[in-house]
């Protein structure tokens, strides 16, 4: 694995520009049984304590992630060692006001499936306009997804679900491709998902 990172000149006095491309990362993202999702390169404490808005800020307005490895753990709703997704090919991109994100992920499922995600990520400023320091907060995301030769016994297994034994295998394959609008609801652990075909 390899990690390369850019870092752009000051924008102002408090804001830092980062870009980071990973090539062949193994990433963990994990659910404990709080519902608190924990991401690399987010830090929870340092997003709960109050800044000092004369401290510098990093902002990360981009990142490249070229054939890595993500394994997604949760506690409540998956079974033991969670899901493996692999070859992971992911780009994020947002713009100056940091305001909107390019998102891209394609990948390949341990099931065999091959995942698609792409689409327009939107944020709000937390604080006072006129501080430069204030925190982008992901609101919603509209785009698509497809996910094509999953089996729907492996996702069943993975939840907990029973599966017949007898079943065979190609009668559980399928392909699945929707527009997805997801709105993050502030303040709490849930959000909201309109899907279409």
């Amino acid at each position: 694995a390899s990690l390369s990172v850019h870092l752009w000149p000051l924008l102002t006095k408090q804001t830092r520009i980062l870009e980071l491309y990973a090539v062949q990362p193994e990433l963990v993202i994990r659910r404990d049984l709080d519902g608190v999702w924990h991401v690399p390169l987010l830090d929870e404490k340092q997003r709960s304590q109050p800044s000092n808005t004369t401290d510098p800020k990093w902002v990360m307005t981009a990142f490249h992630i070229e054939d890595g490895n993500l394994l997604i753990l949760d506690e409540e709703r998956l079974a033991a060692g969670g899901v493996k997704i692999h070859h992971v090919q992911a780009v994020f991109e947002s713009n100056q006001a940091q305001n909107q994100a390019e998102v891209k992920l394609a990948a390949k499922t341990e099931d065999g499936g091959d995942l698609e995600i792409q689409g327009s990520m939107a944020f709000r400023k937390n604080g006072r306009p006129d501080i430069s320091n204030t925190e982008a907060v992901p609101v919603q995301f509209d785009g698509t997804l497809a996910f094509q030769h999953f089996n729907f016994a492996y996702w069943l297994e993975r939840t907990g679900q029973s599966v017949p034994v007898q079943s065979k295998e190609p009668a559980w394959r399928g392909n699945l491709s929707a527009a997805i609008r997801l709105d993050l609801l502030p303040g709490t652990q849930g959000f909201n998902v309109m899907i279409s075909d």
